[in-house]
């Protein structure tokens, strides 16, 4: 028990029934791509927990190695719906606090997503072969290792930047 959650402290393979992985057919259903009213960056750990908590089928947190200089604390929530789908969330925490959200997604989506994001952010920012940027560096769709990662609109946190850089350097 950690803070009266139950963490699961072994390597955990979650995985969700998507209809998108067997057929390229649009599917009608109500889903949101927006950034979820639930992710709060900035906050503390401790009032984060709860929420993500609330809408979750169970967690797992994992402090992370000393070599990554951005985070320190990953806390992993398994079945929040986002983009009409339970998934996996992976809130990352520095110093206490949320500065970024990875939402982990499917390769067999990642048209889906994007039509749905560009109708949300409007244009990509920037493109190369593992990412696409939209909303001024705080959403990106990760095609690589399939994903959506939510960064801070905050100057404060220097993730921005940091992912920035990484990203636009490794063409």
């Amino acid at each position: 028990m950690y803070l009266d959650y139950q963490v699961f402290e072994s390597d955990l393979l979650f995985t969700w029934d998507t209809p998108y992985l067997y057929t390229n057919d649009e599917i009608e259903y109500k889903s949101f791509t927006k950034i979820p009213n639930l992710i709060k960056m900035g906050e503390l750990m401790n009032d984060v927990m709860p929420l993500l908590k609330s809408y979750s089928l169970f967690i797992e947190i994992e402090k992370l190695e000393e070599t990554d200089t951005m985070t320190n604390t990953q806390i992993n929530y398994f079945g929040i719906e986002y983009a009409g789908f339970p998934r996996k969330f992976e809130a990352r925490f520095e110093n206490n606090k949320l500065n970024m959200v990875w939402i982990l997604t499917g390769k067999k989506e990642e048209n889906r997503l994007r039509r749905k994001l560009t109708a949300v952010y409007g244009k990509v920012l920037f493109v190369n072969g593992s990412w696409e940027v939209f909303n001024n560096w705080t959403v990106l769709l990760r095609k690589i290792k399939p994903g959506i990662l939510f960064l801070p609109k905050d100057s404060d946190f220097d993730i921005r930047n940091n992912i920035q850089n990484r990203i636009s350097n490794n063409n």
